[in-house]
């Protein structure tokens, strides 16, 4: 649905029912803007649904170095050149002659399967000048399991600016 009363306020709400596939529920999604001479407000909130195993297949493999820290491997072609991993005869991926369980990761988060709810909000504020652009976010995001007791949540805020400073 959406909804424009005027040329300074344009909204759009969508609410999704899905009965087919894994991630079955309803969720929301929501834009609202207004606008006058040199500000602008929004909001938006959106919600989505997605599983353990979808985070795993868009997660793919980490290298864990000397000190600790995770590196994401996004080509598997480079752990194959590395050694780490190796192509059988049919194809498959197989361990390979460097491969080290310590170094390389493939579930490096305490995962646990599930379905994931995660709920997002934000606000945004900009103001213009003449030649400079303010501008400030603030959001929320909940994220609630099926099976796994308790919630996640996380707040953030941020801000910029650009423009031209003239002192005399």
């Amino acid at each position: 649905m959406t909804f424009n009363p005027s040329s300074n306020f344009s909204s759009a709400i969508t609410y999704r029912n899905k009965d087919v596939g894994l991630n079955t529920g309803s969720s929301w999604d929501a834009n609202l803007n207004y606008r006058v001479q040199r500000f602008s407000l929004g909001f938006s909130y959106s919600q989505d649904t997605t599983t353990l195993q979808q985070l795993l297949v868009e997660q793919g493999f980490f290298l864990r170095d000397a000190s600790g820290n995770l590196t994401g491997v996004t080509d598997l072609q480079d752990l194959i050149s590395q050694g780490f991993l190796a192509l059988d005869g049919s194809g498959n991926v197989i361990k390979g002659p460097n491969y080290n369980n310590s170094q390389l990761v493939l579930n490096p988060f305490d995962l646990v399967d599930d379905v994931i709810v995660r709920k997002r909000a934000s606000v945004n504020l900009a103001y213009q000048t003449g030649k400079s652009r303010f501008n400030a976010t603030a959001f929320n995001e909940r994220r609630s399991y099926e099976l796994r007791v308790g919630e996640d949540s996380a707040y953030g805020i941020s801000g910029g600016g650009n423009g031209v400073l003239c002192l005399d």
